[in-house]
């Protein structure tokens, strides 16, 4: 069995290596011959046919949002979207391609070099972080908008333009600072060690410990940051603030009442509706998504490299497909084909228009 002998000199190396704890006693046959992470046979096929799927969606989701924004002309807060809108993109077009080459070479430190495998690492964080708060920060840009325009005048801070450019830089930075903290402070993630070839350390564990490394300042900011996550991640401030916006927008609504004749006066009632009831929908996937991604990384991220692919590319399709699917709802043209038609008759006038 010379490839039995050969994995188990290879492991041996490693684990002299990290100076493990583990043993290679603690390894069956069977993991020796499963030593790498990488995917084969029909999951390997069925990984990277779902890789396509998704960059072909992603292709066509973006293709619509920034045509909507175009058709809408310029608007305060395309200063935030399009800007978030950009940055995911560049990131995707990168990380798309290393989606399959991971799945067919291991590690791929060898080919990238140690630097680029903690620059993905980062990467990867960093862009989800920045999905995540995105629409905590466009939800807190209008409530500043409709709540507190006459302080904007007070202070002369310049209207909501300059608003919506400050938004989007606090946005970017407290992705940047949360993200590097919880890396810095935080075991490394399933990712960067198969990226470095140190997969074996993963053996029998699961779950992602966070904040356990670095002195004491690290942790503590560590701790802030992931704090600063949940907060911002969970939608709960959203919530109270989407909620104050409804009940502004309703109010100007019933105040003009009487300016309006019958027919105009439902008709903004009903595509204010529309756009609440999507604004909620759009709340409460994103609600979803967050419980289900810190169930799966506290308790079980490591646990199966297959599955742990495929929550991975999951995430990746919630960023790029999901998320700015949301956005074309700013297109009158498509809410009322939504509302009179059905979800399909809109889809189908965004993908033609």
């Amino acid at each position: 069995m010379p490839a039995l002998e050969a994995s188990q000199k290879k492991l041996s190396h490693i684990l002299e290596m990290v100076n493990s704890t583990i043993k290679l006693s603690d390894f069956s046959d069977l993991d020796l011959k499963l030593f790498t992470p990488l995917l084969e046979g029909g999951v390997a096929i069925a990984y990277i046919s779902t890789i396509i799927l998704v960059c072909i969606l992603t292709g066509l989701v973006q293709r619509a949002v920034f045509l909507t924004f175009r058709k809408l002309g310029q608007r305060h807060i395309n200063d935030i979207i399009v800007p978030y809108l950009k940055m995911i993109n560049i990131q995707f077009a990168m990380y798309a391609p290393l989606l399959i080459l991971r799945t067919l070479y291991y590690p791929l430190k060898d080919i990238l070099g140690s630097f680029l495998c903690h620059y993905i690492n980062y990467a990867e964080i960093f862009t989800m972080f920045l999905s995540q708060y995105q629409t905590f920060f466009i939800t807190l840009f209008r409530y500043i908008c409709l709540f507190h325009d006459t302080t904007l005048l007070k202070l002369d801070i310049g209207g909501p333009k300059t608003v919506a450019q400050i938004t989007v830089y606090s946005l970017f930075i407290v992705a940047f600072l949360t993200s590097l903290f919880i890396i810095l402070g935080s075991q490394s993630t399933v990712a960067l060690q198969i990226c470095l070839g140190n997969y074996v350390l993963l053996y029998n564990q699961s779950g992602y410990e966070l904040c356990n490394k670095g002195n004491g300042f690290i942790q503590t900011m560590c701790h802030l940051s992931y704090a600063t996550n949940l907060i911002l991640s969970s939608n709960l401030i959203e919530s109270y603030l989407l909620y104050k916006c409804f009940t502004k927008i309703k109010n100007q609504t019933e105040s003009v009442k009487s300016m309006l004749n019958q027919a105009a006066y439902i008709q903004r009632r009903r595509t204010n509706g529309l756009f609440i009831s999507i604004s909620v929908l759009q709340w409460c996937i994103e609600m979803c998504n967050l419980i289900f991604f810190f169930i799966y990384t506290i308790f079980f991220l490591g646990w199966n490299n297959s599955v742990d692919k495929f929550f991975n590319l999951y995430n990746v399709a919630f960023a790029m497909i999901i998320v700015p699917a949301f956005y074309v709802s700013a297109d009158s043209n498509f809410r009322t084909q939504l509302a009179k038609y059905g979800i399909l008759s809109a889809v189908r006038y965004v993908l033609k228009n």
